[in-house]
């Protein structure tokens, strides 16, 4: 169920504090999957160790899902029909938690799975995350499927198949889902081209604001040139 947001709702939300979102919005009329597989891939980002960068999102449960396999993968009938802003509070508002692959024993080692800090946050947070769906950048490991499964998460998306057959078996005897969502070249391809856009905007904002910081400077020097021409002629 949609909800209209507050008048004082600021988006994205408090949790991606700290995450350029590069200008990305999600799309109404992109299915649910897919916007939140780009939030994943650009989350994915803040991460840069040896093992690789990944990133997780747990997102509450919802009644119809929507993935890109379904007969209608560019129109998302739940919200196309609802104002952008409405749709993009209730996206953000069924976030619960967002998180990357982390450290503990050495600095740049990924020894936290990003699926096992991201129920971890969830645990300190005292956040419920049964029946939750787990967006993942590429498929869980042999452990950390077992420990998305005892947290609760019903449903997983990612950019990949799975292929450990045993780990397949598991999903399917434990009553969990897997999708794998296409178009991957055409995801990465878009985001990148909106950081490519992003950095340029910056480039060009910087240098205009260092031209008229120049300005102002020449400004200020001519000013008190004239100020202590007068005061020499008083």
């Amino acid at each position: 169920m949609t909800t209209t947001p507050p008048t004082d709702f600021v988006l994205p939300l408090p949790l991606l504090q700290g995450i350029e979102l590069y200008g990305w919005k999600p799309d109404p009329v992109r299915s649910r999957d897919s916007n939140y597989m780009d939030l994943c891939m650009i989350v994915t980002r803040y991460s840069q160790l040896k093992q690789g960068s990944m990133a997780c999102i747990l997102v509450r449960s919802y009644c119809c899902h929507q993935t890109e396999g379904s007969n209608n993968t560019n129109t998302n009938t739940n919200h196309g029909d609802k104002p952008d802003h409405d749709y993009e509070f209730q996206f953000y508002k069924d976030i619960l938690v967002v998180a990357n692959n982390m450290p503990f024993y050495k600095k740049n080692d990924s020894e936290i799975h990003a699926e096992i800090a991201a129920i971890g946050k969830a645990s300190r947070q005292g956040l419920a995350i049964d029946g939750a769906t787990a967006y993942i950048t590429m498929p869980p490991c042999k452990r950390c499927l077992p420990a998305l499964s005892v947290a609760g998460i019903q449903r997983i998306v990612s950019r990949h198949p799975i292929i450990d057959k045993a780990s397949l078996e598991a999903i399917s005897t434990r009553g969990m889902s897997y999708h794998q969502i296409g178009q991957q070249e055409e995801r990465m391809e878009r985001i990148n081209q909106l950081v490519k856009q992003y950095k340029e905007r910056n480039i060009n904002e910087n240098s205009n604001d260092n031209t008229t910081t120049k300005r102002e400077t020449e400004t200020n020097t001519e000013v008190e040139e004239n100020q202590q021409k007068r005061t020499k002629r008083n």
